[in-house]
């Protein structure tokens, strides 16, 4: 795979094909490799996948519209009008001394073909393809969520059986990434991850979810200096609201402890301090991955994914927020970033 000035022009068919297999998370690990190092930045290759997302887009919808049980008739009978501008014969003409040897543009037998043909493609390629790819996507975001689950373990064993934990927040601060005029300052959770790639544990590509192709990782191998993310858009999971230390083997199995970005966090999340969309908008709005305390990770349609079908994006028993709210009990996770 070759590019000359990172201009999308010069991609050759193959280098396309590669760059949509790595977007669509069913590359191997040899093309990966070969189109991250097609590219001088993560920034350069973020944009190439926006692109290709874009492109992508129209074939996006929830469902492919319904097809019409006569669909090959009407398509026949259509070509077959005269305002169709085609020559439909059963056979081809003969030549004549009057005329030159013409064949049809299309038989019956041949238009028949297409039309069964255009029906396959909207009946099954459009939602086969969507369904690949959203799965392929699933299962690249629980990949990365599997190597963070492992720096956690690790992590827990150097520290005590304890999970990362920088400090509760201090009580004026607000949650909300975004507070104009509030006159509080803004407490950023995911400091308490961070930990993970600051030690060592994990690298920042980890914390990229395939599903919001606007996030690009962290650059860089040494990290001592920083104790956050620097931009929203280098992490893309949000790991539950603690506010006490938590130690692992003292926590319900199922608690979770890292999910998919919650809606809360991004723009038009609240509306009138009320959460504007129930699920993840990381995997289109179907569902989110989560990682519990044993390690495993769900895919759930539904953020009710918590211990005794606590909601994850919310707290329990509050309907609107201003950014100062705290989870209730210990087994009430909210992830936030």
């Amino acid at each position: 795979m070759s590019r000359d000035n990172d201009n999308p022009k010069n991609l050759t068919p193959a280098d396309s094909a590669e760059l949509l297999g790595y977007h669509l998370g069913i590359a191997d690990d040899e093309t990966r490799a070969r189109v991250e190092a097609a590219f001088p930045d993560a920034a350069s290759l973020s944009d190439a996948r926006a692109k290709v997302e874009r492109v992508l887009s129209p074939l996006n919808s929830e469902v492919a519209p319904p097809l019409p049980a006569d669909l090959a008739r009407r398509i026949v009978e259509r070509a077959g009008s005269d305002r169709s501008g085609l020559r439909l014969h059963p056979v081809a003409m003969t030549e004549t001394d009057d005329a030159p040897l013409r064949r049809p543009l299309f038989t019956l037998g041949e238009l028949a073909g297409l039309a069964a043909a255009i029906a396959l493609f909207i009946g099954i390629f459009l939602p086969g393809y969507r369904i690949a790819r959203e799965g392929a996507t699933r299962q690249a975001c629980m990949s990365n969520m599997r190597q963070i689950g492992l720096a956690y373990v690790s992590y827990e064993q150097d520290h005590g059986g304890y999970l990362p934990f920088l400090g509760t927040a201090p009580p004026n601060t607000v949650w909300l990434p975004v507070t104009p005029n509030s006159g509080r300052q803004v407490y950023s959770n995911s400091r308490q991850s961070f930990a993970l790639i600051r030690h060592r544990y994990v690298r920042p590509e980890a914390f990229i979810c395939p599903g919001r192709p606007g996030d690009i990782a962290l650059q860089g191998d040494s990290f001592e200096h920083l104790h956050n993310f620097p931009e929203p858009r280098n992490n893309s999971y949000s790991p539950n609201f603690a506010q006490a230390p938590l130690r692992r083997s003292a926590i319900v199995p199922v608690f979770p402890i890292l999910s998919d970005m919650t809606p809360l966090a991004d723009p038009g999340g609240l509306v009138g301090g009320r959460v504007r969309q129930e699920n993840s908008i990381s995997h289109g709005g179907r569902g989110q991955n989560i990682l519990r305390v044993d390690m495993s990770i769900i895919f759930s349609r539904t953020p009710r994914a918590g211990v005794a079908g606590d909601d994850i994006f919310r707290i329990l028993n509050v309907e609107e927020y201003t950014g100062v709210e705290r989870p209730r009990s210990p087994t009430d996770a909210f992830m936030i970033p």
